[in-house]
Protein backbone atom coordinates (compact mmCIF):
# COMPACT_ATOMS: atom_id res chain seq x y z
CA UNK A 1 0.00 0.00 0.00
CA UNK A 2 1.31 3.60 -1.05
CA UNK A 3 2.28 6.29 1.93
CA UNK A 4 0.83 9.44 0.68
CA UNK A 5 1.74 11.34 3.33
CA UNK A 6 3.36 11.46 6.49
CA UNK A 7 3.02 13.97 9.56
CA UNK A 8 4.24 14.57 12.87
CA UNK A 9 0.58 15.93 14.90
CA UNK A 10 2.69 15.67 18.40
CA UNK A 11 5.55 15.37 20.63
CA UNK A 12 5.01 11.35 20.73
CA UNK A 13 2.43 10.58 17.32
CA UNK A 14 2.50 10.85 13.40
CA UNK A 15 -0.07 10.22 11.54
CA UNK A 16 -0.21 8.41 8.02
CA UNK A 17 -2.52 8.74 5.23
CA UNK A 18 -2.08 5.90 2.58
CA UNK A 19 -3.43 5.92 -0.97
CA UNK A 20 -6.96 4.26 -0.13
CA UNK A 21 -7.60 7.55 2.57
CA UNK A 22 -6.91 5.52 5.26
CA UNK A 23 -5.28 7.53 7.93
CA UNK A 24 -3.74 5.86 11.01
CA UNK A 25 -2.17 7.14 13.55
CA UNK A 26 1.26 5.80 15.30
CA UNK A 27 3.60 6.61 18.22
CA UNK A 28 6.89 7.83 17.25
CA UNK A 29 8.97 5.15 18.61
CA UNK A 30 7.39 2.95 16.25
CA UNK A 31 7.52 5.31 13.50
CA UNK A 32 11.39 5.46 14.04
CA UNK A 33 12.03 1.88 14.47
CA UNK A 34 9.50 1.06 11.35
CA UNK A 35 11.78 3.71 9.25
CA UNK A 36 8.51 5.06 8.12
CA UNK A 37 10.00 8.12 7.44
CA UNK A 38 11.99 6.47 4.24
CA UNK A 39 9.59 4.12 2.99
CA UNK A 40 6.88 5.29 0.17
CA UNK A 41 5.07 1.84 0.46
CA UNK A 42 4.23 -0.50 3.01
CA UNK A 43 2.57 -4.33 2.84
CA UNK A 44 -0.76 -5.21 3.97
CA UNK A 45 0.80 -7.76 6.02
CA UNK A 46 3.54 -5.04 7.56
CA UNK A 47 0.64 -2.51 8.25
CA UNK A 48 -1.46 -4.74 10.45
CA UNK A 49 1.53 -6.28 12.06
CA UNK A 50 2.59 -2.58 13.00
CA UNK A 51 -0.97 -1.68 14.28
CA UNK A 52 -0.72 -4.45 16.51
CA UNK A 53 2.36 -3.11 17.40
CA UNK A 54 0.85 0.28 17.92
CA UNK A 55 -1.83 -0.69 19.66
CA UNK A 56 0.57 -2.57 22.68
CA UNK A 57 2.48 0.90 22.64
CA UNK A 58 -1.33 2.56 23.26
CA UNK A 59 -1.77 0.01 25.81
CA UNK A 60 1.44 0.53 27.48
CA UNK A 61 0.98 4.27 27.66
CA UNK A 62 -2.74 4.20 29.28
CA UNK A 63 -0.70 2.12 32.30
CA UNK A 64 1.51 4.73 32.46
CA UNK A 65 -1.09 7.45 32.73
CA UNK A 66 -2.96 4.69 35.22
CA UNK A 67 0.07 4.30 37.42
CA UNK A 68 0.78 8.11 37.54
CA UNK A 69 -2.53 9.27 39.58
CA UNK A 70 -1.60 7.29 42.76
CA UNK A 71 0.52 4.63 43.67
CA UNK A 72 -0.51 1.37 42.48
CA UNK A 73 0.87 -2.35 43.54
CA UNK A 74 1.84 -5.21 40.66
CA UNK A 75 -1.85 -7.36 41.01
CA UNK A 76 -3.85 -3.58 39.62
CA UNK A 77 -1.87 -3.10 37.01
CA UNK A 78 -1.72 -6.62 35.88
CA UNK A 79 -5.74 -6.44 36.13
CA UNK A 80 -6.03 -3.25 34.57
CA UNK A 81 -3.62 -4.99 31.13
CA UNK A 82 -6.17 -7.86 31.53
CA UNK A 83 -9.39 -5.69 30.77
CA UNK A 84 -7.46 -4.25 27.82
CA UNK A 85 -6.59 -7.56 26.61
CA UNK A 86 -3.28 -6.83 26.71
CA UNK A 87 -1.37 -9.63 24.68
CA UNK A 88 2.08 -8.98 26.27
CA UNK A 89 1.11 -8.09 30.10
CA UNK A 90 4.47 -9.53 31.39
CA UNK A 91 6.49 -7.89 29.08
CA UNK A 92 4.78 -4.91 30.14
CA UNK A 93 5.04 -4.87 33.69
CA UNK A 94 8.60 -5.80 33.41
CA UNK A 95 9.22 -2.36 31.70
CA UNK A 96 7.14 -0.33 33.75
CA UNK A 97 9.14 -1.76 36.82
CA UNK A 98 12.35 -0.95 35.27
CA UNK A 99 10.86 2.80 35.18
CA UNK A 100 10.47 3.26 38.54
CA UNK A 101 7.07 3.25 37.78
CA UNK A 102 5.22 0.39 39.63
CA UNK A 103 6.98 -0.65 42.95
CA UNK A 104 5.06 -2.81 45.56
CA UNK A 105 6.91 -1.88 48.05
CA UNK A 106 6.28 1.82 47.45
CA UNK A 107 2.61 0.79 47.04
CA UNK A 108 2.84 -0.55 50.63
CA UNK A 109 4.31 2.57 52.26
CA UNK A 110 1.88 5.32 50.46
CA UNK A 111 -1.39 3.35 50.75
CA UNK A 112 -0.90 2.58 54.24
CA UNK A 113 0.55 6.07 54.88
CA UNK A 114 -2.28 7.58 53.46
CA UNK A 115 -4.96 5.24 54.92
CA UNK A 116 -3.19 5.32 58.69
CA UNK A 117 -3.64 9.40 58.36
CA UNK A 118 -6.42 10.10 56.08
CA UNK A 119 -9.07 7.71 57.29
CA UNK A 120 -10.30 6.24 60.37
CA UNK A 121 -9.07 2.92 59.62
CA UNK A 122 -7.32 0.59 62.37
CA UNK A 123 -4.55 -1.97 61.48
CA UNK A 124 -6.72 -4.85 60.66
CA UNK A 125 -8.69 -2.77 57.66
CA UNK A 126 -5.44 -1.84 56.26
CA UNK A 127 -4.26 -5.42 56.13
CA UNK A 128 -6.89 -6.64 54.95
CA UNK A 129 -7.12 -4.21 51.96
CA UNK A 130 -3.97 -4.19 51.47
CA UNK A 131 -3.97 -8.05 51.28
CA UNK A 132 -6.68 -7.75 48.70
CA UNK A 133 -4.40 -5.83 46.21
CA UNK A 134 -1.91 -8.47 46.16
CA UNK A 135 0.73 -8.05 49.12
CA UNK A 136 1.62 -10.63 51.14
CA UNK A 137 0.04 -10.61 54.67
CA UNK A 138 2.99 -11.24 56.41
CA UNK A 139 4.67 -8.29 54.78
CA UNK A 140 1.73 -5.75 55.39
CA UNK A 141 1.49 -6.99 59.06
CA UNK A 142 5.36 -6.71 59.59
CA UNK A 143 5.86 -3.23 58.14
CA UNK A 144 2.52 -2.50 60.59
CA UNK A 145 3.64 -4.02 63.58
CA UNK A 146 6.11 -1.04 63.79
CA UNK A 147 3.20 1.62 64.21
CA UNK A 148 1.42 -0.42 66.72
CA UNK A 149 1.80 2.63 69.75
CA UNK A 150 0.41 5.05 66.59
CA UNK A 151 -3.27 3.11 66.12
CA UNK A 152 -3.65 2.90 69.80
CA UNK A 153 -3.59 6.43 70.16
CA UNK A 154 -5.40 7.34 67.08
CA UNK A 155 -8.23 5.06 68.32
CA UNK A 156 -7.95 6.24 71.47
CA UNK A 157 -8.44 9.89 70.17
CA UNK A 158 -11.97 8.49 67.83
CA UNK A 159 -12.98 6.94 70.86
CA UNK A 160 -13.11 9.83 72.93
CA UNK A 161 -14.68 11.89 70.22
CA UNK A 162 -17.36 9.86 69.62
CA UNK A 163 -18.12 9.64 73.58
CA UNK A 164 -18.23 12.86 73.49
CA UNK A 165 -20.27 12.92 71.16
CA UNK A 166 -23.21 10.58 71.86
CA UNK A 167 -26.37 12.37 73.65
CA UNK A 168 -28.33 9.36 73.35
CA UNK A 169 -27.59 5.92 74.21
CA UNK A 170 -26.94 4.38 77.78
CA UNK A 171 -23.13 3.80 78.96
CA UNK A 172 -23.87 -0.07 78.14
CA UNK A 173 -25.44 0.55 74.59
CA UNK A 174 -22.68 3.25 74.05
CA UNK A 175 -20.08 0.54 74.33
CA UNK A 176 -21.51 -2.12 72.41
CA UNK A 177 -22.02 0.17 69.72
CA UNK A 178 -18.57 1.66 70.20
CA UNK A 179 -17.10 -2.00 70.05
CA UNK A 180 -19.04 -3.31 66.99
CA UNK A 181 -17.56 -0.20 65.06
CA UNK A 182 -14.46 0.14 65.94
CA UNK A 183 -13.33 -3.28 65.56
CA UNK A 184 -15.49 -2.81 61.77
CA UNK A 185 -12.67 -0.20 61.42
CA UNK A 186 -9.90 -2.50 62.09
CA UNK A 187 -8.73 -1.97 65.66
CA UNK A 188 -7.93 -5.06 67.75
CA UNK A 189 -11.03 -6.11 69.89
CA UNK A 190 -8.53 -6.51 73.48
CA UNK A 191 -7.46 -2.61 73.05
CA UNK A 192 -11.18 -1.39 72.38
CA UNK A 193 -12.29 -2.99 75.45
CA UNK A 194 -9.22 -1.92 77.36
CA UNK A 195 -9.89 1.74 76.55
CA UNK A 196 -13.29 1.79 77.74
CA UNK A 197 -12.97 0.24 80.84
CA UNK A 198 -10.28 2.46 81.55
CA UNK A 199 -12.49 5.45 81.38
CA UNK A 200 -15.25 7.39 83.18
CA UNK A 201 -18.63 7.63 81.58
CA UNK A 202 -21.49 8.91 83.36
CA UNK A 203 -25.14 8.84 82.10
CA UNK A 204 -27.14 11.79 82.08
CA UNK A 205 -30.32 10.29 81.22
CA UNK A 206 -30.86 7.50 84.08
CA UNK A 207 -31.76 9.89 86.15
CA UNK A 208 -34.08 11.38 83.97
CA UNK A 209 -35.50 7.97 83.25
CA UNK A 210 -35.30 6.57 86.47
CA UNK A 211 -37.41 10.13 87.74
CA UNK A 212 -39.98 9.44 85.27
CA UNK A 213 -40.42 5.34 85.74
CA UNK A 214 -40.82 6.31 89.29
CA UNK A 215 -43.83 9.13 88.84
CA UNK A 216 -45.75 6.55 86.51
CA UNK A 217 -45.59 3.42 88.62
CA UNK A 218 -45.46 4.73 92.22
CA UNK A 219 -49.64 5.13 92.27
CA UNK A 220 -49.41 1.21 91.99
CA UNK A 221 -46.28 -0.06 93.71
CA UNK A 222 -44.61 0.79 96.75
CA UNK A 223 -41.44 -0.37 98.73
CA UNK A 224 -39.32 -3.17 97.30
CA UNK A 225 -42.00 -3.77 94.66
CA UNK A 226 -42.04 -0.49 93.32
CA UNK A 227 -37.45 -0.42 93.55
CA UNK A 228 -37.96 -4.02 91.29
CA UNK A 229 -39.97 -2.26 88.74
CA UNK A 230 -38.13 0.63 88.19
CA UNK A 231 -34.74 -1.71 88.15
CA UNK A 232 -36.93 -3.95 85.49
CA UNK A 233 -37.54 -0.93 83.29
CA UNK A 234 -34.41 0.57 83.81
CA UNK A 235 -33.00 -2.78 82.60
CA UNK A 236 -35.03 -2.91 79.11
CA UNK A 237 -34.16 0.92 78.43
CA UNK A 238 -30.32 -0.59 78.10
CA UNK A 239 -28.68 0.41 81.25
CA UNK A 240 -26.20 -1.73 82.69
CA UNK A 241 -27.18 -3.86 86.05
CA UNK A 242 -24.10 -2.13 87.28
CA UNK A 243 -25.72 1.72 86.54
CA UNK A 244 -29.39 0.77 88.05
CA UNK A 245 -27.87 -0.37 91.03
CA UNK A 246 -25.81 2.97 91.63
CA UNK A 247 -29.03 4.63 91.92
CA UNK A 248 -29.96 2.38 94.69
CA UNK A 249 -26.64 2.58 96.81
Amino acid sequence: MKIEKLKKISTDRYEIVFENGEKVKFYSDLILKSSFLYQKEISDKTLEFLKQENQKLEIYHQLVKFLSKTEKSEQEAREYLEKKQCSNIDEIIEKVKKQKLLDNDRFLKAYCHDHMYLSSDGPEKIIKDVVKKGIEESIVRQYLSTYASFFKEKQNRLLEKKIKGNHKDTVSMMKQKLLYEFINKGYLKEDIIEYLDTISMTNQHIEEDYEKIKQKWQKKYQGKQLEQKIKEKLYQKGYSYEEILSLFS
